[in-house]
């Protein structure tokens, strides 16, 4: 990600969550790109819902079962028919983009990083904050540098 303010990281899932593996950031260091290793919930982050999007649809089913969401903030979706409406749309889009539903201000967009074989293993994300960009915009314009990173990526993932 480039430009101030925005933060780029890469994340695997983890149960429930997902787990940080890798980051960058630009500008401001203060959360646009959480610390390697840090977990952080799966269903209201652009790179969880990108992750959940590739899942089957019966083990979907079993996660979403399982799932006790919690609003992190106004804009989380805890619905779990609404989130599964969500997750099925970015399934058909490729992408995820979500808008303060981890934390106020945080908005960003992710794409399925998959391995050689097309198996997802993890996410790439990038994210600015509101006040970076208009609702949405500023995250989604990464979406073709993150598609083109996650495709060059791709033979190099056992």
């Amino acid at each position: 990600a480039e430009g101030p303010g925005a933060g780029c990281f890469a994340a695997v899932p983890d149960g429930h969550d997902i787990r940080v593996i890798a980051q960058s950031v630009h500008g401001r260091p203060d959360g646009l790109a959480p610390t390697i290793g840090l977990r952080g919930p799966a269903f209201n982050t652009a790179a969880g819902r990108a992750i959940l999007s590739q899942m089957p649809d019966e083990a979907l089913d079993g996660w979403l079962d399982s799932l006790q969401p919690k609003g992190a903030t106004d804009f989380t979706v805890t619905d779990k028919r609404a989130l599964k409406s969500e997750i099925m749309h970015v399934r058909k889009e490729g992408f995820a983009i979500t808008a303060q539903e981890w934390r106020r201000g945080y908005h960003a967009a992710a794409v399925p990083l998959r391995r050689y074989d097309g198996a997802t293993i993890a996410a790439l994300c990038v994210a600015v904050w509101v006040e970076d960009s208009s609702v949405g915009s500023a995250a989604e314009s990464h979406l073709p540098a993150l598609t083109q990173e996650a495709e060059e990526l791709r033979p190099q993932l056992p």
